[in-house]
């Protein structure tokens, strides 16, 4: 009965769940985009509606990008001081895997055999990947620009694939004609239950000295201009 705290911070959502094995017990999100802020609250939230204690927690899981790199930055630092403290298990997960596993949970239609995670990436780029129904990567996270179109670069059919994610529908607006299914979600700490009590039972945890989110782009970073005299 191992209780895990998972967070989820790629996006403007900042959302924390508990699970026993993967059932999820409680979660707690806010939509305002500041993680900082929020998180140690929300963890204390989500402790508090489940009527657990932090020692009891047997690992901590962290939504790993890509994503926001602010965002990324605040969640990872929030999961690894806490598996630091109480000497846990850190279990990284992509973010577009989280994504295939909700909307599998989200959109239970048995003919869906394929899905594709299509996470906002600014412009005219979504990052993306490619999982089977049993949770099979077939493509690697990457950057594509959604003027492009996947099934022609891939050997799945349309019409048994979802594509999920809050790029979804940025995609499908070039791409109006196609006949995959699309949802689009944020996406949540809920789902990375799944995945995260595999990882558990096969005690494949992260370095926490060494891990760090997958940014996958470089940082957003403006420099202000000069004042004029």
């Amino acid at each position: 009965m191992p209780y895990l705290l998972h967070i989820e911070t790629s996006t403007h959502v900042c959302s924390v769940a508990i699970s026993d094995n993967e059932q999820i017990l409680g979660c707690k999100e806010t939509y305002d985009g500041d993680h900082v802020k929020h998180l140690n609250p929300l963890i204390r939230g989500v402790l508090e509606e489940t009527q657990l204690n932090i020692q009891q927690l047997s690992g901590v899981s962290i939504s790993n990008g890509p994503g926001s790199y602010t965002s990324l930055r605040a969640g990872m630092a929030a999961a690894k001081g806490i598996c630091f403290a109480l000497d846990i298990p850190l279990f990284q997960i992509s973010t577009l895997e989280a994504l295939h596993y909700g909307g599998r949970v989200r959109m239970e239609i048995p003919e869906l055999k394929h899905y594709i995670p299509m996470l906002d990436a600014r412009r005219e780029n979504v990052y993306l990947g490619l999982y089977t129904k049993l949770g099979e990567m077939m493509i690697q996270p990457q950057l594509f620009n959604i003027q492009e179109d996947i099934f022609s670069m891939v050997q799945i059919l349309a019409t048994d694939t979802l594509i999920v994610g809050n790029g979804a529908q940025k995609w499908f607006g070039k791409h109006p004609e196609t006949q995959a299914r699309v949802l689009d979600i944020q996406c949540s700490a809920t789902f990375l239950a799944i995945p995260a009590f595999n990882l558990y039972r096969q005690g494949s945890s992260s370095d926490l000295n060494s891990c760090i989110p997958d940014y996958m782009k470089d940082p957003n970073i403006t420099t202000p201009k000069a004042k004029q005299s």
